[in-house]
């Protein structure tokens, strides 16, 4: 099943990014019971803007990575500099051809995140993002990952 995710779910944190500093923005974590798969070449669209409502420093570094509940430290999923989403207004980057450069990279083909682990967007930027003039959405693959009793 198609599962559309964005800052407003319930299952995403929202930190504020020190600036300067590469920083977990947004945190996804992956329910109890519950598989997400991403896919290669799966859409991430975002603005990110700071408080007074304007865009976030284009040469600000992107970076998507993933935790496993044990792991002290995030690893490396993708990155990306944001002058690739800054350059399209957010329909544009749902056109498929225009929205190449912002499509996840996956060595492997697939992400798994089972029950508990996460997918972070960390921000390394001289902007502080904030929550209410930004957005995101990412579309996941949800399954059942093991059944309740």
């Amino acid at each position: 099943m198609k599962l559309n995710i964005n800052q407003l779910s319930p299952q995403v944190k929202y930190t504020p990014n020190v600036p300067n500093v590469l920083t977990p923005v947004f945190t996804i974590t992956v329910p109890e019971k519950v598989r997400y798969t991403i896919m290669d070449k799966d859409l991430l669209v975002m603005k990110l803007c700071d408080a007074d409502g304007n865009e976030i420093d284009a040469n600000s570094n992107i970076v998507i990575a993933g935790k496993r509940p044990q792991q002290l430290k995030t690893r490396l999923v993708d990155s990306k500099k944001y002058r690739a989403y800054k350059t399209l207004d957010v329909s544009q980057q749902y056109d498929a051809n225009l929205n190449a450069s912002l499509r996840i990279n996956l060595a492997k083909g697939r992400l798994d995140l089972i029950e508990l682990h996460s997918l972070t967007i960390e921000v390394n930027s001289p902007d502080v993002v904030d929550f209410e003039n930004s957005f995101f959405e990412l579309e996941v693959d949800e399954q059942i990952y093991r059944d309740a009793y």
